[in-house]
């Protein structure tokens, strides 16, 4: 079937203005079911669960906004919101009571027995000590309940994740945290660096060491020390686990310290004070509630942060093996983003940027957005470590779980569910059968941004990332760190009477969208035409043949895609494809495998041109360079010359047929021949695979190419079956 008669089809299928699709939502959105941006690959994934919305009742509609307002007369003990905190009552009285314990002056003679002061003024734990006394106090606790305590806390029936065990653990090793950080202020933190080596961020704990030893530690510092804390200790123990051989790291920091291999490499003490601090949802959590911006720098104490760095010091054994150079432990090395993530172009504007001016414009924007009280403090040094110049790392790493808080509260005020700022969904396409009000807030231009800079897998991800210590300060990019500030200000913009800069304003809304796979998808259709182009335009071999006949079939090839009206079929696909509409935001799971096949059949189509096109050039430049062709070397060229017409035709209508099958199924997901459209996408792959690698230079067979080209097939579609000929060779869509 010729290709001219896809054209007018593809046409009708994307700019008929009699569908809905056309102006409003690309799909319609199912009741009781919220669906959710997944790390699957940006599709939308359909929960099982139904919508919490109904789980809790919104006890005191306006605390949300007195949290905001620095108002503290909210008493309701049944809201879900604190007073002072976005903290929930059940983890506020755990907070209460570890803060308590290690500021209380009971039991010193317990703390101080597992102390360890060495000569050189270093301090340490004896954990063989502490075991002993914790058996002791706490009755089968460690000894025969290890598993639990240790192990994986995903099983809600063990009264180990419930928060009175951890409220009981914490009391009793509270004065042990504060005999510590006594201790520690009078140690050099450059005597302890040498047992931190092994966890290859010893510079960021000697630092955040330091910092919560200083007389009077300022709290956004601490704040900011616990963050940084608390990935580096996530990534050490993974890099453990990984130096180990014990297969994949867990994704979450509780099931990392369940891991059995660090339970044998540590030992039940460690791994049990880690877990107490950094463990599932019922301990203190630091680590998850801090990088999510549910703490304020009131929130916590410095004696946290000193306490897990000694906890990691005195892992002495492995410490000082690491120390002296030993083998033990291979570190990953941190990632580093492709040079070519994003273009060059945005890139440029990016780097270009003043890091002075974003600073002021951010202290204007946060002044009247909805920023909660205790949280301007942070708010306050960001834009001060930015005008300043002073970090923008620093600037990045407190504005990350600020930014996540901003977005929450923005959810939870525009779908009128304020209890849900502890829990929410942020990016969620629906809260019940209702459209996510967020969208309405930020503009699909915004949320497109957001998706590709934090959520979507082949993107810079770059909170998780830096949360979860992948990213360090020397991998980093400026343009990264300054695109996170604009989406920030914008934002802010969005949501407060503050008026954004017209230019950072600009470039979110001239912003191309990179890292979903529809988008991945629409470059690889443009790098296939541009692969079909260099054949358009490869030299002929005129003076070097035996006969004219070379020549006049490479011509010919190329006429045979001719439309007849002198312009060239390349330039048609790619006004085509330039006119097609990609969507990206917030797509159904349906799409998700006819798009993955539709990536691999390009890819293979693609490279059957690059295949041909070597070929190609390899001999033209031998006859250049000898002067003459061989018979052979002629009859088996002018062979692949004359296969070019049905490559040519079988290329466009690939282009052209995937192309329509996926604006199809963009318009309808759930379309009622999708299970045949399937088929025939794996039955159209099969004949490219094959293609590509009949065509490899170490091949060349050209009649199993024309063998398999022979298979292809039209869409199973009765759109298809309107298409007709006329005379003339030229294709039009019935009526």
């Amino acid at each position: 079937m010729s290709v001219l008669g896809f054209l007018p089809l593809l046409s009708r299928i994307l700019f008929r203005k009699s569908h809905p699709w056309a102006a409003g939502p690309a799909f319609s959105y199912a009741p009781n079911i919220y669906q959710k941006v997944c790390h699957n690959g940006g599709w939308i994934q359909e929960s099982g669960s139904q919508n919490r919305q109904n789980d809790q009742q919104d006890t005191s509609s306006s605390c949300l906004g007195k949290i905001i307002m620095g108002d503290t007369s909210v008493t309701d003990a049944s809201s879900a919101v604190g007073v002072d905190s976005f903290l929930s009552s059940a983890v506020k009285d755990l907070f209460v009571t570890a803060i308590s314990a290690c500021r209380a002056s009971n039991n010193p003679g317990f703390a101080q027995r597992v102390v360890i002061r060495d000569p050189d003024g270093s301090i340490g734990l004896d954990f063989t000590k502490m075991a002993k006394m914790l058996r002791g106090d706490l009755p089968n606790m460690i000894s025969s309940d290890i598993d639990e305590i240790s192990g994986s806390f995903n099983n809600p029936a063990s009264k180990y994740s419930s928060f009175g065990y951890f409220k009981r653990l914490h009391s009793i090793i509270g004065p042990l945290v504060r005999e510590v950080f006594h201790c520690a202020k009078n140690t050099s933190a450059a005597i302890i660096a040498p047992r931190l080596i092994w966890t290859e961020r010893a510079d960021v704990l000697v630092e955040a060491f330091d910092l919560c030893c200083s007389p009077l530690p300022d709290k956004v510092s601490v704040l900011l020390a616990l963050q940084t804390t608390t990935c580096a200790v996530e990534r050490a123990l993974g890099n453990v686990i990984v130096s180990a051989g014990a297969g994949s790291i867990p994704f979450l920091l509780k099931d990392i310290l369940g891991h059995p291999v660090l339970l044998e490499v540590f030992g039940e003490v460690p791994i049990t004070l880690l877990t107490a601090l950094m463990g599932p949802p019922s301990s203190l959590n630091l680590r998850n509630l801090a990088w999510h911006g549910f703490l304020s720098p009131e929130d916590i104490v410095p004696e946290w942060v000193v306490f897990i760095v000694i906890v990691l010091s005195s892992i002495r054994p492995f410490a000082d093996l690491c120390s002296l150079g030993s083998e033990i432990l291979q570190p990953r090395s941190s990632l580093q983003y492709k040079a070519d993530m994003y273009p060059q172009h945005f890139q440029l504007y990016m780097n270009g940027l003043d890091m002075r001016s974003l600073g002021e414009d951010l202290f204007r924007a946060f002044q009247t957005a909805p920023v909660p009280v205790q949280s301007k403090p942070v708010w306050t040094r960001i834009a001060e470590e930015m005008v300043s110049n002073k970090s923008s790392w620093t600037a990045l790493q407190l504005l990350l779980p600020q930014f996540e808080t901003i977005l929450r509260i923005v959810f939870a005020r525009v779908n009128k569910q304020e209890f849900r700022v502890l829990t929410a969904e942020i990016l969620a396409v629906n809260v019940g059968s209702e459209e996510n009000g967020i969208r309405s807030v930020l503009g699909d231009k915004y949320l497109i941004f957001l998706l590709d800079l934090l959520i979507y897998p082949k993107g810079p991800r770059i909170r998780h990332r830096i949360s979860h210590g992948e990213v360090d300060e020397q991998h980093c990019p400026i343009y990264l760190i300054n695109a996170v500030i604009v989406a920030v200000i914008g934002v802010l913009a969005k949501v407060s009477s503050h008026e954004q800069s017209s230019s950072l304003d600009r470039i979110i809304q001239h912003y191309e969208p990179q890292f979903h796979p529809v988008d991945e998808l629409r470059r690889k259709y443009q790098s296939f035409l541009s692969s079909l182009r260099t054949l358009e335009a490869w030299p002929t071999i005129a003076g070097y043949s035996r006969s004219i006949r070379t020549e006049e079939a490479f011509s010919a090839a190329f006429c045979a895609v001719d439309n007849g009206a002198g312009s060239s079929w390349f330039a048609m696909l790619g006004n085509t494809l330039r006119d097609c509409p990609f969507e990206s935001l917030y797509r159904p799971a349906s799409e998700c495998p006819v798009t993955k096949l539709i990536h691999s059949i390009i890819d293979n189509a693609d490279l059957s041109v690059v295949n041909i096109g070597e070929f190609l050039r390899i001999r033209h430049s031998t006859y250049v360079k000898d002067g003459s062709i061989p018979r052979q070397s002629e009859s088996n060229y002018l062979s692949l010359i004359q296969l070019l017409p049905p490559l040519i035709q079988a290329w466009m209508e690939t282009f052209l047929q995937t192309l329509w099958l996926f604006q199809r199924v963009q318009r309808e997901p759930d379309h009622p021949e999708m299970a045949r459209f399937l088929t025939w996408l794996r039955k159209t792959l099969q004949v490219w695979q094959n293609v590509g690698k009949l065509s490899a230079s170490y091949r060349n067979d050209w009649p199993k190419v024309l063998s398999w080209l022979a298979r292809l097939s039209p869409p199973p579609t009765r759109q298809f079956a309107q298409v007709r000929p006329l005379p003339g060779g030229h294709h039009v869509v019935r009526e």
